[in-house]
C-alpha cells in the first residue's frame, strides 16, 4: 500500500510503502527500500482517503518490565 505522507511542521512529501505495525512504531519503506521509523502526525492519502497517521521512534524499555 502506497502513501503520499505529508509531516505538517516540515511541509515536505514522500512516497512511502505501509510495512507492518509494531508495538514500537510504524516501519515504513521508501521507494529505494530503505526501512526508516520517522516521529510526528502525518497528514497520509491512501487511494484517495484522506486520514492521519502517527509514526514514533521506540522508546526503552522501563527496567523491570
Amino acid at each position: 500500500m502506497l502513501f503520499r505522507v505529508y509531516l505538517e511542521k516540515e511541509l515536505f512529501m514522500e512516497k512511502v510503502r505501509l510495512v507492518k505495525g509494531t508495538p514500537e512504531g510504524v516501519a515504513l519503506k521508501d521507494d529505494k527500500g530503505v526501512s526508516k521509523v520517522i516521529d510526528g502526525v502525518y497528514i497520509a492519502e491512501v487511494e484517495g482517503v484522506a486520514g492521519y497517521v502517527t509514526l514514533r521512534r521506540a522508546r526503552p524499555a522501563a527496567p523491570g518490565s
